[in-house]
């Protein structure tokens, strides 16, 4: 948004969309409790025909851990309503002729590479200078979101992608939102290894054509939808760079005072899902758990 640019308006009805697509960590719930309104906001959804989706940049954890916290949220979900960040880096790899990985993440970037047949070896495993020696074809780095990484790991990702192996990342958003703050997320171990190597990345989340792909996979053809998050940087972009009207919740990774200073800005900006629903739908949410997160990151 330009400075004197008019601030977005709030939600209004949602008749003119086939779809909407949430956000999770940030958006939906918080360390997998519900944000305020998000369980009647998405129930309301589906009432009223809406084809209902979940994108995240999450690569730490699988799908079937993303599900779990829907339910948990009260939120009906199977694995088939969900995209996340590991599934589009997994998918680049299996399209650019990947069959073996290095990497660092937790078991959502595992789970996603297992399911396209590549050989994934956690970064401590690889014989270094075996892989270092060799030519680099069909084998490539992955980086996803590492709390705890160690510098040996990343002395030793400096040295394979110095070899000059490919290095895919899931996503260079801040973080992750949580309770306690914003946990660093993969753009911080990628910006580690640049501190000791030269090196480019391909980053394989909200923004990227994989990603996109599957979200269209998601929506077989029901549009136009909404794409609903936290984050200017990850869901508003994306939803500008896709077409798609976006509704930016102050209840994650972006603020009020940030909208400002944003190259792209949102459709819509609600304080929360509550607000959102009653915009939408006419009604009061249900007051739910809530518990804001401390805004410790840049």
């Amino acid at each position: 948004m330009k400075p004197d640019a008019a601030a977005p308006p709030p939600l209004g009805s949602l008749e003119r969309y086939g779809a909407v697509l949430l956000d999770l960590d940030g958006t939906v719930y918080l360390d997998r409790d519900a944000l305020p309104g998000a369980r009647d906001f998405v129930l309301a959804s589906r009432a009223a025909g809406l084809r209902v989706g979940f994108v995240t940049n999450m690569a730490f954890e699988d799908t079937a851990w993303c599900v779990e916290g829907l339910r948990r949220c009260g939120i009906p979900a199977t694995p088939g309503d969900v995209v996340t960040a590991a599934d589009s880096l997994a998918l680049a790899l299996s399209a650019g002729g990947i069959g073996a990985v290095a990497y660092v993440g937790g078991v959502g970037l595992r789970t996603a590479l297992d399911a396209k047949g590549i050989d994934a070896l956690e970064v401590d495993r690889v014989d270094v200078d075996s892989w270092a020696r060799a030519p680099a074809d069909g084998r490539a780095l992955a980086i996803g979101m590492t709390p705890g990484i160690t510098s040996n790991q990343i002395d030793r990702l400096a040295r394979l992608a110095g070899a000059g192996f490919p290095l895919y990342v899931s996503s260079v958003d801040r973080g992750m939102p949580t309770k306690s703050g914003i946990v660093p997320g993969a753009a911080a171990v990628l910006a580690e290894l640049r501190d000791r190597v030269d090196v480019e990345a391909r980053v394989c989340g909200k923004t990227s054509p994989e990603f996109a792909s599957l979200v269209h996979q998601l929506l077989d053809g029901t549009n136009p939808p909404l794409v609903v998050g936290d984050s200017l940087e990850a869901d508003v972009v994306f939803a500008a760079q896709e077409g798609f009207d976006s509704l930016l919740v102050l209840t994650g990774v972006s603020t009020a005072e940030s909208l400002g200073a944003a190259s792209v800005g949102p459709t819509y900006c609600e304080p929360d899902l509550a607000s959102a629903y009653r915009n939408a739908f006419g009604g009061d949410a249900a007051t739910g758990r809530h518990e804001s997160i401390e805004r410790n990151a840049p």
